[in-house]
């Protein structure tokens, strides 16, 4: 007989064989549970929190207060300060934060970051710097790159045109 298939959870059924009652031991598959450090929870909850704030508007883009912009074809979120933002909103993290030694916006950013929908730095960074040219000065952004814009817009709005990436500044200088 084939050993049964791996599984998570055991369960043990009584089974009669002839007269007497035998114990067999049954293996019922059932999902993993994740540890709160490898969920994936903050990050999914953070996303759909940020996408339903940008179609009711209640988080405005391509503003100068703005933390959601439209670069390079897609969304570029302003960290920390969306996070903190999102841990505002839901003061509950606070508490699992405290137990990991934290801040409530660097629990949702971790978690965020673990569901890899962001694009990373030609050095292999998280974080990518925008700047911002105003008509009287010009400043820095620092923020995520999300690989598909359609995780936060329902339709992609023109790319906001006072940011650009730093990494494609600094290349157009290069040449």
């Amino acid at each position: 007989m084939p050993p049964p298939p791996a599984a998570t959870r055991l369960s043990q059924p009584r089974q009669l064989v002839g007269n007497k009652a035998e114990n067999h031991i049954a293996l019922v598959e059932e999902p993993a549970k994740v540890s709160p450090e490898g969920s994936s929870g903050h990050g999914l909850n953070f996303l759909t929190w940020l996408k339903g704030g940008v179609i009711s508007h209640r988080i405005i883009i391509n503003d100068a207060k703005a933390r959601v912009h439209t670069v390079d074809g897609t969304a570029f979120l302003v960290s920390p300060d969306i996070f903190k933002r999102y841990a505002l909103d839901h003061p509950d993290i606070g508490r699992e934060a405290k137990e990991r030694d934290l801040e409530a916006w660097q629990v949702v950013q971790r978690s965020f970051e673990k569901l890899k929908k962001h694009r990373k730095t030609g050095a292999g960074l998280n974080i990518w710097t925008c700047l911002v040219k105003g008509p009287r000065k010009s400043k820095q952004l620092r923020g995520y790159l999300l690989t598909e814009p359609t995780d936060v817009f329902s339709e992609v709005p023109y790319d906001n045109p006072v940011i650009s990436l730093a990494e494609l500044v600094d290349k157009d200088t290069s040449e």
